[in-house]
């Protein structure tokens, strides 16, 4: 099997730069700066795959096109708890600051209903995930903004530039493995 790397976000227009969409925001800037194909609709499991190589090894990134909350219907096409050392899943993490981000391993959902999807469909939650930033918001106005709402454009360029690092960081996890990986993902250096 392949190894999977799935971006969370909700399908749509209306979805495209809001908060809950930030780890498919980043796997677009990661397939782009390493040169994966196209997006290609793939009916079976109602997502989108870009197929590529990290470190010599064959790689689908997927957009699952469900909404969030049911992610894991889509995930399951593709991997089973056999697999799931090959499977990362990139999301949102309102409580992770906005420009960085955090990588653990066989954790709980900590409330994403994406995650909880995967991990319910799956029977486990045996996977390695990304979580992006998106937090860092003024306390005042913290109440008011929700994970359904659009990124400034500043914001949309620190989201961006959150694919370097995970390229990284993937890179460190596909050729010394996830704690590594972790080490690297988790030392957020301002």
């Amino acid at each position: 099997m392949n190894y999977l790397i799935v971006g969370l976000g909700n399908p749509g227009r209306e979805y495209k730069n809001t908060r809950h969409n930030a780890g498919v925001m980043v796997l677009e800037a990661v397939r782009i700066a390493w040169d994966f194909s196209e997006w290609n609709k793939d009916t079976m499991s109602n997502s989108l795959l870009s197929k590529g190589t990290i470190c010599e090894e064959p790689v689908t990134f997927m957009f699952p096109q469900t909404f969030m909350n049911l992610s894991g219907t889509a995930v399951r096409h593709f991997t089973d708890m056999t697999y799931t050392e090959k499977l990362v899943v990139m999301y949102d993490d309102l409580d992770i600051p906005l420009g960085q981000i955090k990588m653990s391993f066989d954790r709980s959902s900590g409330g994403h209903n994406g995650v909880q999807s995967i991990i319910d469909v799956l029977g486990g939650s045996d996977f390695a995930r990304i979580r992006i930033g998106i937090g860092n918001i003024e306390d005042d106005i913290r109440e008011h903004v929700g994970v359904l709402d659009a990124f400034s454009d500043e914001e949309k360029k620190v989201i961006e530039s959150q694919s370097k690092k995970v390229r990284e960081v993937l890179t460190i996890f596909f050729t010394e493995g996830k704690e590594k990986a972790m080490t690297l993902a988790n030392t957020n250096l301002e």
